[in-house]
């Protein structure tokens, strides 16, 4: 595995727009709320192009890092702590579907 996160599994940005939005939306969110959350994994969904072997999408381990911040500093979102938790459980489940 790269320090890139190369071979790591991930939510692409297609499947953020095309499953992960769709279920947040099925979790009653609101779109201000699901386009919230994708402003908060805007850098992971885009890529760098500064490395371009870094591919863009959200593993686990941006996901931990980005909802343990998320849950430090709770007045970032208007997204409350149960809300998190539900973005943690559709995004867990889109990448553990290629196992």
């Amino acid at each position: 595995m790269s320090i890139t996160g190369a071979g790591r599994l991930r939510v692409t940005p297609h499947e953020f727009m095309h499953d992960v939005r769709p279920a947040l939306s099925n979790h009653g969110f609101t779109e201000h709320q699901i386009n919230q959350v994708e402003a908060t994994f805007h850098s992971s969904l885009m890529g760098d192009p500064n490395h371009p072997s870094w591919k863009a999408g959200i593993d686990r381990k941006v996901l931990d890092t980005t909802l343990d911040y998320m849950s430090k500093h709770p007045s970032a979102t208007a997204i409350g702590p149960h809300h998190w938790d539900i973005v943690r459980e559709v995004m867990e489940r889109n990448i553990s579907l290629r196992h």
